[in-house]
């Protein structure tokens, strides 16, 4: 399987989902252990306990020092029998929460210096199983909710890799029937008319990436502002955090600002393919243009773009002003004759394709794909939008297609 077709077959989706899945089902399954437990001590029944000792020691996790827990040692009598223990809570670390652990401490040590009983939780069938704190398990809270958001993310994942490997079956198939129409291979060309995405589903990924980021910083701010101690360094640190946050907000403002111009936009063309030396004619209708910032600074190119890596993922949209500098072999700046109607707006276009230019190439490692790009941006919004087109010199296709409707 070349690169590109690794890609394509959306395997990364599968090979992500697989890791975000054990990470969320081992999360998942840890903290629904804890939430079972601390939910049984309902069940536990009240004793009167004796506290001898009490000392803070280090917490180690498989060989590896993690923190600090609490131990006590206390008797207490249940059932007329005498029973010595040493569990202070189901968490004798009380989730890493330093206070919380000085508390306790401090709690037990009086206890123990007024020689005053303290309750305790005992099991009613593991007597010698009791804790001196039920502590509301946060953790085991977030352990379970962190599992269950790590999981559902594994399950779109998944979902998206079956849907990009359905589709590439099918484009194997397509390619098998039309060995001479290579523009019928792809699903956007087996229609005249190519519709650009919804708005939500194109500021979804920065949006969805963005929230990741917020969740990610909340959890950072917490953990900061939990510890004791705290000095310079820890708030400038969230002040670091909060203005990514903001800069994110402020892209995906930028975004949706820029997205919402129009109802619609399509691209119509006149015929498949394109052809090298001939001028090709299309059009790009935009439905119920609302911003007419947009439509006066919009600039519409024809580009030969080269996929790379993960950079083959997706359409192209996210696109740089540096990726649109003119040239003579590889992008253009078009000039469209500009036609409206009380809801409609059509940019009428020629491109002129110089003989040299290079064919559409798909399938191989780095694929080669013709685009028609409208791009617009200002400090406040952006747009850019791209339609891929097959270009194809004459010796590679039988006949072209015409669009009688043109």
């Amino acid at each position: 399987m070349t690169e590109a077709g690794f890609w394509r077959k959306g395997f990364v989706f599968l090979l992500a989902g697989l890791v975000f899945g054990g990470i969320g089902i081992s999360f998942f399954a840890s903290g629904l252990d804890s939430l079972a437990a601390n939910l049984d001590l309902a069940n536990w029944n009240k004793v009167e306990a004796k506290i001898e000792s009490v000392t803070i020691k280090p917490w180690f996790v498989k060989n590896s020092r993690a923190g600090e827990c609490i131990i006590a040692t206390y008797t207490f009598f249940y059932n007329k029998q005498k029973f010595t223990a040493n569990q202070v809570a189901l968490d004798p670390t009380f989730g890493g929460s330093p206070e919380d652990l000085i508390a306790a401490r401090d709690s037990l040590k009086d206890s123990v210096e007024n020689k005053a009983q303290i309750s305790a939780l005992v099991d009613p069938d593991m007597p010698e199983n009791s804790v001196l704190f039920a502590p509301a398990p946060y953790k085991a809270y977030a352990f379970t909710g962190l599992g269950f958001f790590l999981s559902c993310i594994a399950v779109i994942l998944v979902l998206w890799f079956a849907r990009l490997f359905i589709a590439d079956q099918k484009r194997e198939e397509r390619i098998k029937q039309f060995q001479d129409k290579p523009w019928l291979w792809e699903e956007i060309w087996q229609d005249f008319v190519i519709a650009s995405e919804g708005t939500i589903k194109k500021i979804m990924p920065i949006f969805v990436f963005s929230m990741l980021v917020w969740l990610a910083s909340l959890v950072l701010v917490a953990v900061i502002l939990m510890q004791s101690g705290k000095g310079a360094e820890e708030y400038f640190a969230i002040g670091a955090i909060l203005l990514i946050d903001f800069i994110f907000a402020l892209h995906c403002r930028k975004k949706w600002r820029g997205e919402r111009w129009a109802d619609k936009v399509s691209l119509v063309a006149s015929g498949y393919p394109a052809v090298p030396g001939k001028t090709w004619k299309f059009r790009v209708v935009v439905e119920n243009p609302r911003d007419i910032e947009v439509v006066s600074g919009l600039k519409i190119f024809l580009r030969l773009h080269q996929t790379s890596g993960f950079a083959g993922v997706g359409g192209g949209e996210a696109l740089g002003r540096d990726l649109l500098e003119e040239n003579s072999s590889t992008c253009f700046c078009l000039n469209p004759d500009l036609q409206t109607d009380e809801k409609t707006m059509s940019f009428e276009l020629e491109a002129s394709i110089p003989e040299n230019a290079e064919n559409t190439a798909l399938g191989i490692e780095f694929e080669k794909k013709w685009q028609v790009v409208l791009f617009f941006e200002s400090a406040r919004k952006e747009f850019i939008e791209t339609f891929e087109i097959p270009v194809y010199s004459e010796d590679k296709f039988g006949q072209p297609d015409l669009n009688r409707n043109f």
